[in-house]
């Protein structure tokens, strides 16, 4: 088949529920993720759209909460286990020439978000939304005199940090709407948790507050060049919302700068899409590789009868990552790293 046809396919939901049971060839998935993202940038090209979200992004509640019939399934760490790699981070290794394993790559992206951070031994540090706890473990571990607070709103993935943490890591289980905190930082950081967030007037405000007068702030997001969108729950497009990425914004990489009043961006720096795609191509082949190990752990969470869909699920949504993010050679989606600092108050 052709990629023409790909699109017709890809397009029309029976072809989600046939690639979610591994009906449609790999090659034709990865053709009509393409056309999809062609669709999503005419659909986003309209300068009115996106004052509608920027506008949306400046009030109301920090956390967009789901109804009940929304919620989702927490899937219990040892399925991330056999499918991240060692370090267990859900985000963006950093692929450098001489790294050639998901390990080195995590590893390597854990390094960097500290240099761009600043991160020096007896710090205060804050991270919030931790995940599962890769970045919050290697700052405790590799800065021993520091202090590490992690926030996470998930049960799961606390209980799963405390079982590994050093005993300079404090983890802390809150909606980022619902937090908050008397102490003051030398450094938070953020990783790929505004990406879920609203209201980033309101939430940019708090972090300078929590913020000491010489602190600064390092936000690691994915997102658009240009474009600022809400990820969609209807139809072919809102398939990864759906099913992964609840309630979820894809920002761009200007956004930081319509919100951050009280904090000024001192660095920026943007990580070729690349990176990303090919982490999720390692996961991609981790779960393939896996498959009898981690269907069990699926059937635990979504029912024996669901489990292998939710296998095909997954596949997708990996092949969606690297699809998306090594579109126009990672120029298109990609991920960008910002230092902000307190601006000066006026007299």
């Amino acid at each position: 088949m052709n990629e023409s046809v790909a699109a017709l396919l890809m397009a029309l939901p029976v072809s989600l529920s046939l690639a979610e049971r591994d009906l449609v060839p790999v090659t034709l998935v990865r053709a009509g993720i393409r056309h999809l993202l062609r669709a999503r940038l005419r659909a986003e090209a309209h300068a009115a759209r996106r004052d509608a979200v920027l506008a949306e992004l400046g009030d109301g509640p920090i956390v967009p909460h789901s109804p009940p019939s929304e919620q989702h399934v927490e899937v219990p760490a040892a399925f991330f286990e056999q499918v991240y790699g060692s370090h267990v981070k859900s985000s963006s290794g950093y692929w450098s020439d001489d790294i050639a394993t998901l390990d080195d790559a995590e590893a390597a992206m854990l390094a960097l978000t500290c240099e761009r951070a600043g991160i020096a031994d007896g710090q205060r540090v804050l991270e919030l939304g931790c995940g599962w706890g890769a970045l919050s473990i290697w700052m405790a571990r590799r800065y021993p005199e520091s202090r590490i607070v992690a926030v996470t709103d998930s049960v799961t993935q606390r209980a799963f940090i405390e079982s590994r943490r050093p005993g300079n890591l404090e983890v802390i289980t809150s909606d980022m709407s619902e937090f908050s905190t008397g102490r003051r930082f030398d450094r938070i950081v953020s990783v790929e948790t505004f990406e879920r967030m609203r209201n980033w007037k309101l939430l940019l405000r708090h972090i300078g507050g929590w913020l000491d007068a010489n602190g600064t702030f390092f936000l690691h997001l994915f997102c658009h060049s240009s474009r600022v969108y809400p990820l969609e729950m209807e139809g072919a497009r809102g398939w990864l919302e759906r099913h992964f990425l609840r309630r979820a914004i894809m920002p761009s990489a200007d956004l930081i700068d319509h919100f951050a009043n009280d904090l000024a961006v001192e660095d920026r720096w943007t990580v070729s899409g690349e990176h990303y795609a090919r982490t999720a191509e390692a996961w991609r082949v981790n779960l393939e590789a896996r498959r009898e190990l981690v269907l069990p752990i699926l059937a635990e969470c979504y029912g024996a009868a669901s489990a292998k869909r939710w296998y095909y699920r997954w596949r997708l949504f990996f092949l969606v990552y690297a699809e998306l993010f090594s579109y126009r050679g990672g120029t298109e989606w990609h991920v960008a790293h910002y230092r902000l600092t307190k601006r000066a108050q006026e007299d």
